[in-house]
């Protein structure tokens, strides 16, 4: 029998046996796993614990806490001084606030998507801003709080182009697509997962308030949360047993 205090859910990297029914669980599958002991448990085999996704809910999903680290990153280098480069940590901490109050009001008052917040990346320097689990699939969001008008370019012969106050600035697009993959290689297969830059400032005359660049959404705050909200095969309990897997794969930054 498992520890019900010391259950974790997570995918396995190596295979094992279900220590309840016996059965043979592959590399890739997700499975209880009791960290006091090493044991595995099939997820949906029956088990001491009547319900054991009711013993999940009622553990707290550490969510983090928007623009933390950006805010601490800002605070040290202005015990430096006071340069460009200061001030846009600054700012981007006002961003990475702003649209995490708009995603937790989503989530508590529809309750329809699961939020992380900064998250750091195993590994590598870089955080990511927002992760959202929807109905759709799992997004992987960067904020960005910048002014002057937001244009996409898709040529027909060439890549796409993200121009914002006339300045390119694809490479953020693709930073962003680049964090979506780090995420998708911590789910199963068959879970979606897309990349979004969200501009929660500038100008968008000429624009639906979203757009695709090279497979990576470009939106308003607005344009964000109108996609979140379509429907998808993701469940209630399919999100939080994601939002419980990506924070322990990407621990708060």
């Amino acid at each position: 029998m498992l520890d019900e205090g010391s259950l974790k859910v997570l995918v396995l990297r190596y295979p094992g046996v279900c220590v309840d029914c016996g059965h043979t669980l592959d590399p890739g599958d997700k499975a209880y796993w009791d960290e006091s002991t090493g044991s595995v448990m099939c997820i949906v085999c029956p088990t001491s614990v009547a319900d054991p996704f009711a013993l999940l809910s009622t553990e707290t999903i550490a969510r983090g806490t928007a623009g933390r680290s950006a805010g601490a990153e800002f605070q040290r280098r202005l015990r430096r001084s006071l340069t460009p480069a200061t001030i846009a940590w600054r700012k981007g901490q006002e961003g990475e606030m702003a649209l995490g109050a708009l995603l937790d009001r989503r989530r508590t008052v529809e309750r329809d998507i699961e939020v992380l917040h900064d998250r750091r990346i195993p590994g590598s320097k870089a955080n990511i801003d927002h992760i959202v689990i929807a109905p759709s699939g799992v997004y992987v969001i960067n904020a960005k709080k910048w002014t002057g008008k937001i244009e996409v370019k898709n040529p027909i012969r060439g890549r796409d182009r993200l121009i914002v106050g006339g300045r390119d600035r694809t490479r953020h697009v693709e930073s962003s697509a680049d964090e979506g993959r780090v995420v998708k290689e911590a789910l199963e297969d068959d879970v979606p997962v897309r990349a979004a830059v969200c501009f929660v400032e500038g100008d968008w005359a000429g624009l639906w308030r979203s757009s695709w660049v090279d497979g990576t959404l470009v939106a308003s705050p607005r344009g964000l949360l109108r996609r979140l909200g379509k429907g998808g095969p993701i469940g209630a309990e399919g999100r939080d047993l994601i939002a419980r897997q990506l924070a322990e794969a990407f621990p708060e930054a």
